[in-house]
């Protein structure tokens, strides 16, 4: 999946081109700094990127499971953290719109806008909680494996801008919460990601690389684990595709309304979708 993402486009606030009207194409692109405006009024937002074409990836991701608002009924049960950025609490999601949920937990203050949910504006859960193994605990996790890509709190050396001293100060609360954390993990893994940091998208072949070499370090371990697994439950299989089937969807009709700035032929073709067409499952 990481081999196949435009992780360039994944993180711009621009559409891509083929999808720029013909009337609109003379603008794409042209200016340094764009405003977007919302009722006459100019719209700021509570980080640089918006990420719609992230949202549109993330939906494509957990398309076989958006039907499943309580993910503990996941076949793998699930929860994922946040930040309620008025508050600074530790937000657990376990219900409701996964795709929202799981923006909203890697949402990196400033960088990313905030996404609100029942009221409240979430950010990165990592800001508090970058390693949950207390919430997996709670979730009734008897052994824990717990792999830490984070490279903690700076130097001093290494704090020279606004830019990186901000992003110091907003995770101090989790570099607390991590001595905790680091104590209920049985098996702990840090691979060696020196020189590498969350925005490094070109490295993934590397980054990938360093995880297999580390597993393979960590092997024994994990066999030692599966074999003891295996004999206190005999029988037990793993399954590598736990996701449901998704079956075509087929389009039995298409109705059109609320146009202001648009003709209906010119929507529809744009669109691209036909009645009586069926659309893979992804």
């Amino acid at each position: 999946m990481a081999r196949k993402l435009d992780w360039s486009g994944l993180f711009s606030n621009q559409p891509v081109m083929s999808d720029i009207s013909y009337e609109e194409r003379s603008e794409y692109n042209r200016y340094m700094i764009e405003i977007p405006f919302e009722y006459g009024k100019p719209k700021l937002t509570s980080g640089v990127i918006a990420g719609e074409q992230l949202w549109l990836e993330l939906a494509k991701m957990h398309w076989p499971v958006r039907d499943v608002k309580d993910y503990s009924k996941f076949n793998i049960p699930f929860k994922c953290i946040a930040t309620d950025v008025a508050t600074g609490d530790i937000v657990t999601m376990d219900k409701g719109e996964i795709v929202q949920s799981i923006r909203a937990s890697m949402a990196i203050p400033s960088v990313f806008t905030a996404v609100r949910i029942d009221g409240r504006k979430l950010v990165d859960g990592g800001v508090v909680r970058n390693f949950p193994t207390i919430t997996a605990r709670d979730m009734g996790a008897e052994i824990i494996i717990g792999s830490n890509v984070s490279g903690g709190l700076r130097t001093a050396d290494e704090l020279n801008t606004p830019i990186d001293i901000l992003y110091q100060l907003g995770f101090y609360k989790d570099a607390a919460d991590f001595v905790e954390a680091r104590k209920l993990t049985d098996i702990y893994i840090e691979p060696d990601l020196k020189g590498y940091s969350a925005a490094s998208f070109g490295g993934v072949d590397s980054i990938i690389e360093i995880g297999k070499r580390k597993g393979r370090e960590l092997y024994p371990v994990f066999k030692h684990l599966a074999d003891s697994l295996n004999a206190l439950y005999p029988g037990t299989d793993f399954v590598k595709n736990r996701l449901p089937v998704v079956p075509d969807i087929e389009i039995t009709a298409i109705a059109v309304t609320g146009l202001l700035h648009s003709d209906e032929k010119f929507f529809r073709g744009r669109l691209g979708l036909k009645a009586g067409a069926a659309i893979p499952r992804i």
